[in-house]
């Protein structure tokens, strides 16, 4: 269907009128419709504030590269008998 065109500015107590609908103060108000994402009103940024990784903590955050077998599992075997990751998996083991 055909809207009609919001007329901004028109009245001082209407929905658009007086500030158009666009709040009371701010950047947001003033002539610019856009701001940056991470602009947060004068405040120092939460990106900014934040502290950079270090390795340790980017280590900490690795995928561990081995795979947990619980005992439950290891119990279906014999004992004493050796067991790799292929002989777990052909036996149906969920691993």
């Amino acid at each position: 269907s055909n809207k009609k065109k919001i007329r901004r500015g028109r009245g001082k107590y209407g929905n658009y009128g007086r500030s158009c609908g666009y709040g009371q103060k701010g950047a947001k108000t003033r002539g610019r419709r856009y701001i940056n994402p991470g602009y947060e009103g004068g405040r120092a940024p939460l990106h900014i504030v934040t502290p950079k990784l270090l390795p340790e903590h980017k280590a900490m955050m690795k995928v561990d590269p081995y795979t947990w077998i619980s005992l439950k599992d290891l119990n279906m075997c014999e004992d004493g008998e050796e067991v790799d990751y292929q002989d777990l998996f052909m036996r149906g083991i969920p691993v």
